[in-house]
């Protein structure tokens, strides 16, 4: 044996090292690949039940039940013209009336009591009319020229 035969056999030896080594990190690189294709496909999947579950409502009947009635005290006297607003929340927790004190008062729906006063500046009597449709806003006095 020559020294060229030993440096060739090095050569070869140092190629299928590195060969392997580009294989190892070829099957990594599948796997990693192959992993996030089925993580977005999955994510694609979820999104969509997702979207379906929160339109099928819109397809069914809507429902109206009646809820308990209760006795609630605001501050409308004989004098006054009465209640400006009362509405109910979203998630129908709270009541909520905009008194002609100038004050929007929140009650808890299941036994009327005041959970929250807030004061509205401005929201003092003032002139306003109903439109023709049944609708109600508030607004104060003050103007934003």
């Amino acid at each position: 044996m020559t020294q060229s035969d030993h440096s060739v056999r090095a050569m070869m030896a140092a190629a299928a090292r590195r060969i392997r080594r580009l294989k190892r990190v070829d099957r990594a690189a599948v796997v990693v690949i192959t992993l996030g294709g089925l993580a977005v496909v999955v994510s694609v999947l979820g999104i969509l039940l997702f979207i379906a579950a929160e339109a099928v409502p819109l397809f069914r009947a809507a429902r109206v039940l009646p809820a308990a009635p209760i006795a609630i005290t605001t501050a409308v006297t004989g004098q006054t013209r009465g209640l400006r607003a009362i509405g109910v929340d979203e998630y129908r927790r709270y009541l909520y009336t905009i008194e002609p004190d100038a004050r929007v008062v929140f009650r808890h729906l299941a036994d009327g009591t005041i959970a929250l006063e807030v004061p509205v500046p401005g929201l003092e009597p003032a002139p306003w009319s109903p439109r023709p449709r049944p609708a109600c806003s508030a607004g104060t006095s003050l103007r934003h020229d």
